[in-house]
């Protein structure tokens, strides 16, 4: 197994963050497939807003709630990245390259 890399980890979720690459990238699965399925379900939720009122959509609380829950999900991989920014290297190794 290779090593993983801090640096690369913290710019794959500032980058790629809302797809759950960096996850992946860290050997975290199950969190990456979660993240996934709430990014596609809210994802869907807009779809279902948008072609359901195509006029005023952005009054429909399935938009603001699906919305709100993208942007969560954005802010999210945001904030793993500056913590993976500012991890020490000795916290990384011993929590990813065991």
């Amino acid at each position: 197994m290779s090593e993983k890399s801090k640096d690369i980890a913290a710019i794959i979720a500032l980058f790629l963050g809302p797809f759950a690459v960096h996850k992946f990238y860290l050997g975290d699965s199950k969190g990456g497939f979660i993240q996934i399925g709430f990014l596609v379900i809210f994802t869907i939720g807009i779809i279902l807003a948008i072609s359901s009122y195509p006029n005023d959509f952005y009054t429909s609380p399935l938009f603001i709630v699906s919305a709100l829950g993208i942007s969560i999900i954005g802010f999210k991989a945001a904030f793993e990245s500056i913590h993976l920014t500012y991890m020490s290297e000795s916290d990384f190794n011993q929590k990813y390259n065991k």
